[in-house]
């Protein structure tokens, strides 16, 4: 997860400060990720390990659609998330995740504004649906679902995207969403 956020973070930063200044490390960081990507899966969670998690495979996806967004001329890029966007949207639409939902939902938000693909529609579409019926629920009155929420909130952005903002989908997710707004934990008001 560490390479993934690490790369994430430094296009982010690229991006929005339109300075190139750590272009060698967001390369290393990317050849990092690649080399993390198991073929026909996901990524490892440690270079000496096999096994995946759905977390990080939710980073991972988020950070190389990111990537590729910046540098679409990047061919080995664009053919490992191509086959990325297959395997995880497979995946999890088999067994959905908890732990993949937000990363997961972002990371299909960010590859439908690039490609206007409808199976990312489709997608986020499926993962609300399983999150609202299997995973929404509080486990104690104080959990913190702020990742949950940003996962909701990237998908009611597609939605609203593609012209389905006022569908029971969507409107299902906003209830979910205003509610949980109101339990996020607030400063202390000055006095």
């Amino acid at each position: 997860g560490t390479v993934a956020l690490a790369l994430l973070t430094e296009v982010t930063y690229a991006q929005a400060a339109s300075d190139d200044q750590f272009a060698s490390l967001r390369s290393a960081w990317l050849r990092g990720l690649l080399d993390l990507r198991i073929p026909g899966g996901g990524f490892r969670e440690a270079p000496t390990s096999i096994e995946e998690s759905a977390y990080f495979n939710g980073e991972g996806w988020l950070a190389l659609a990111a990537y590729r967004d910046l540098h679409p001329e990047n061919s080995a890029a664009d053919a490992a998330l191509n086959a990325l966007d297959a395997a995880m949207i497979a995946r999890y639409s088999k067994t959905p995740d908890r732990n993949f939902y937000h990363w997961g939902a972002m990371a299909a938000a960010q590859r439908y504004a690039t490609t206007r693909d409808r199976r990312f529609l489709d997608f986020l579409r499926d993962q609300a649906r399983q999150f609202l019926t299997r995973f929404a629920a509080r486990d104690a009155a104080d959990a913190n679902n702020c990742a949950d929420m940003e996962g909701v909130a990237a998908t009611l952005e597609v939605l609203n995207r593609a012209d389905d903002a006022g569908g029971e989908l969507a409107q299902r997710m906003r209830v979910w969403l205003s509610q949980e707004a109101t339990r996020v934990p607030r400063p202390p008001t000055p006095t």
